[in-house]
């Protein structure tokens, strides 16, 4: 007498391995997991090169109008100098 087949289950979904399964990962329920590992992956190559500290900037790619990318540029040069400045004394 043969037995069963279990193809069905072996080729189910729910029986992939999670971190293999693409579906799941790329699934709305673990946005916050890929968010959380893209800042890890970062982090970790970021102390194989020896950096052992970092300034996180949240925000998006959308191109802004002229003048406020102006004065986003302005903000981000008065931060790079009171890094550098802080950073030298």
């Amino acid at each position: 007498m043969d037995k069963p087949s279990n193809r069905a289950q072996l080729n189910a979904a729910a029986y992939r391995i999670p971190a293999l399964d693409a579906d799941f990962l790329l699934g709305d329920s673990t946005r916050g997991l890929r968010f959380q590992l893209e800042y890890l992956k970062a982090e970790d190559h970021l102390r194989q090169w020896g950096v052992a500290s970092t300034v996180i900037v949240f925000g998006s790619a959308r191109v802004s109008e002229s003048r406020v990318s102006q004065l986003h540029g302005q903000a981000v040069a008065r931060l790079r100098a009171r890094l550098a400045a802080w950073r030298d004394r």
